[in-house]
């Protein structure tokens, strides 16, 4: 009994996870989901450590293809180890983030609000309840892991611990490169004066000589250490500007990303003043408490590490709501500081950490399960599609070619990253040749396509053009 009362809130997480995120534990593979599938029998896991992933060569994350490697040789299809797995992530770093800020703060109530707003983020969603993102997440743990350990362990073998987390967040995605800054900045504040510079850049030798073993083995590969092509090559222009923004703006938005993005395509500005109105309480709530304790050094500390974790992916040409997963811990840090300190003083205070509180994991909860809910039928809908398209290409022969078409021009106005998708383009990646293990041929090719590209099309005998209508697979004869 009192170790189920000592570790309460931890019991708390695993069970609100499950129960937030279990709507979508067997979806399927769909859109960029097939760079990580491989067919059970074509390649070895422990291999992928050593070479570039066959189906997105441009990227080096052996942890993440290994697990799916593995689970596919047991499993085939199902996705429902790999969303397990994403899951209890996800209630792990909750977990942590409570433990640092019971260790940084001694106050329950931060812990708690801090834990569990992480849990319930809905800008966390497309990371949670997909089947190709564990790199993220594994970044995201590593980095706040050695974050922890930096700050709180004063164990013997420190150095050794920081070493091997710092090197398995950077082989879990490569924008785990920023961790390096963070480090650097962490020893600054730890080391004594006078001497702080001289004393942290010590400290990071070790580390600047794993990041560059680790940029030295992705030459090796074959692979750039900076981006020049596609469309996250980098960049230093407006882009970073543009990018800051938008990563800003998702990580402290508490409304249903996906419909923030309708709403400012389709212009209601109800529901943008509302999602605004949410943010700035949430905000003006952070504030409030952080001014009251009298500890704007935590909050300018976890706002760097924050900023830094924004980076190198603020470069890009291009960034989605899925990089702002590793920042979000160290807000969710600060607003469980911020909004928690209310909890401490008069009853004007109090009434607003409660109604901030409430509010915000109300707005979050219910945001979560309508993004959840998109993604998932998404993901069905590509099942259907696949199933669909085997019987149709059935008795296509050897070497054909089949064209989807899409030509949902309604949906594609706001279509936003893996929730509003047309049918067809939740096969927009169904060129990857692992995508041919769905339809049971390895002897043909498919194409995902838009109306525009039609005209370029070079047709041969046996090719099959279609499309998708309400659901239904059919052929394509034009403009529909």
């Amino acid at each position: 009994m009192a170790y189920i009362k000592r570790n309460a809130m931890y019991i708390f997480y695993a069970a609100a996870g499950l129960l937030l995120y279990v709507g979508g534990i067997s979806a399927p593979y769909f859109s960029d989901d097939f760079t990580v599938f491989f067919p059970p029998g074509t390649i070895n896991p422990f291999a992928l450590f050593v070479m570039k992933n066959p189906y997105e060569p441009t990227v080096y994350r052996p942890l993440e293809v290994f697990f799916n490697a593995t689970v596919q040789i047991f499993f085939g299809e199902s996705t429902f180890p790999i969303h397990l797995a994403h899951i209890a992530l996800h209630i792990t770093i909750a977990c942590l983030i409570h433990k640092a800020l019971i260790r940084l703060t001694m106050d329950k109530v931060a812990a708690g609000i801090g834990g569990t707003l992480f849990l319930a983020a809905q800008s966390a969603v497309s990371v949670v309840a997909r089947n190709c993102t564990m790199a993220q997440q594994l970044s995201a743990l590593f980095c706040l892991l050695f974050s922890y350990v930096l700050a709180f362990s004063e164990k013997k073998r420190k150095r050794l611990t920081l070493c091997a987390l710092f090197a398995l967040a950077l082989i879990s995605k490569e924008t785990s490169i920023s961790l390096l800054a963070s480090a650097a900045f962490l020893h600054f504040l730890l080391a004594k004066k006078p001497g702080r510079v001289i004393a942290a850049a010590k400290e990071c030798v070790p580390y600047a000589l794993l990041t560059a073993a680790y940029l030295c083995g992705r030459l090796a590969l074959g692979l750039e250490i900076v981006g020049t092509t596609g469309r996250q090559m980098f960049g230093l222009g407006l882009n970073v500007v543009r990018n800051i923004g938008l990563l800003l703006f998702s990580t402290v938005n508490q409304t249903s990303a996906p419909e923030v993005f309708k709403a400012f395509v389709l212009r209601d500005y109800a529901l943008l003043g509302g999602a605004f109105a949410v943010a700035a309480l949430l905000l003006a709530a952070i504030y409030v408490g952080f001014r009251k304790q009298k500890k704007i050094r935590w909050a300018l500390t976890l706002a760097t590490l924050m900023g830094i974790s924004y980076f190198p992916v603020a470069l890009m040409d291009h960034v989605s709501e899925v990089y702002v997963y590793n920042a979000l811990a160290f807000f969710c840090m600060l607003a469980g500081i911020g909004v928690g300190a209310l909890f401490k003083r008069g009853k004007a205070l109090r009434a607003l950490g409660l109604a901030t509180t409430l509010i915000v994991l109300t707005v979050n909860v219910l945001s979560l399960r309508q993004g959840l809910g998109l993604i998932v039928h998404n993901a069905q809908t590509a099942q259907s599609l696949i199933e669909q398209i085997r019987d149709t290409a059935a008795d296509s022969p050897p070497g054909a070619t089949v064209h989807l078409i899409d030509t949902d021009h309604k949906t594609l106005r706001y279509a936003y990253s893996l929730y509003y998708m047309t049918e067809a383009s939740t096969l927009q990646y169904g060129w990857k040749k692992s995508f041919l293990y769905f339809l049971r041929r390895d002897d043909v090719h498919f194409a995902y396509r838009t109306e525009a590209d039609v005209a370029y099309i070079k047709r041969q005998d046996g090719d099959l053009l279609l499309t998708v209508q309400n659901g239904r697979v059919v052929p394509y004869t034009g403009s529909e």
